[in-house]
């Protein structure tokens, strides 16, 4: 086991075959984290989460899907500011952007827990993500 504490197995993925990864399997975090929120009425996580072209968006839906599912576990969803004009954007191929709410260092303190989805540019957190982390300094 990975994290017996948390009885968490490995499991390979479709995707994660071809590879020769193997990938955790969240079922075993999900119900710790609803025994958790049984011990208050209510936990709000806030998932926040930066995807240049989505593939982080798709992730943090299921993930949201699950959570939800679970009594007393609510979930709301923060994009990162985007630092990049939209010409450069376009240049890109990016997607258009989700319509949400930006994440705040006021929206990491108020939640209950968090979630980030956080793609890698070079090996390293993208700059947008590194700034919003950055102002955070106060909290």
């Amino acid at each position: 086991m990975l994290f017996p504490e948390l009885q968490i197995t490995q499991t390979k993925s479709p995707t994660s075959r071809a590879r020769g990864k193997l990938l955790p399997d969240l079922t075993a975090l999900l119900h710790v984290t609803s025994l958790q929120a049984a011990a208050k009425t209510t936990c709000d996580v806030a998932m926040i989460y930066h995807s240049m072209y989505g593939h982080v968006v798709k992730l943090a839906s299921s993930l949201q899907a699950g959570m939800t599912s679970v009594s007393g576990m609510k979930a709301s969803d923060f994009k990162v500011q985007e630092t990049l004009n939209s010409d450069l954007l376009k240049a890109l191929h990016a997607p258009p952007r989700p319509n949400l709410p930006i994440a705040t260092p006021d929206v990491l303190k108020d939640a209950g827990g968090m979630l980030l989805g956080i793609s890698t540019r070079f090996g390293t957190l993208p700059a947008q993500v590194k700034g919003r982390f950055d102002a955070c300094g106060d909290l």
